[in-house]
């Protein structure tokens, strides 16, 4: 079987996609700011990840970014570290407020970015994964 491999590289955070064997490395977009951690979706046509303190997601073939949480206007704002469920549905994430910059917890959200779901309360919670 094949699998492909996403990376990232440094420092104008170029998104990339190669197969396992070393070939058809593709480059699939440009972007301003860091990229954090990334996930791919189970079924394999998108990935999510983390740029600039905000989740978006794209398609594993570079197109339709979109952002899936904005914190825009919030000085300590973060969200990082996304993970989707294992059925594709959900996306799990770590978020920081700026009211508290220190703390972290742990959110869930549809894969389209709608219903931001906090799960822990004051925990310092990070990096989500799912389980059965």
């Amino acid at each position: 079987d094949a699998w492909s491999i996403w990376w990232c590289s440094r420092p104008l955070a170029i998104m990339h996609v190669i197969n396992d064997d070393g070939s058809n490395a593709v480059k699939l977009t440009s972007l301003e700011g860091s990229i954090g951690r990334s996930s791919w979706s189970p079924d394999g046509s998108k990935i999510a990840y983390q740029s600039g303190g905000d989740i978006y997601v794209l398609n594993s073939d570079g197109t339709n970014i979109v952002m899936l949480t904005d914190n825009s206007g919030k000085i300590n704002a973060r969200d990082a570290n996304p993970f989707w469920s294992p059925d594709g549905t959900y996306i799990a994430f770590d978020r920081s407020r700026d009211t508290d910059p220190g703390g972290w917890d742990i959110y869930v959200m549809k894969s389209d970015g709608s219903n931001q779901v906090q799960i822990t309360s004051g925990s310092s919670a990070v990096n989500p994964d799912w389980g059965q």
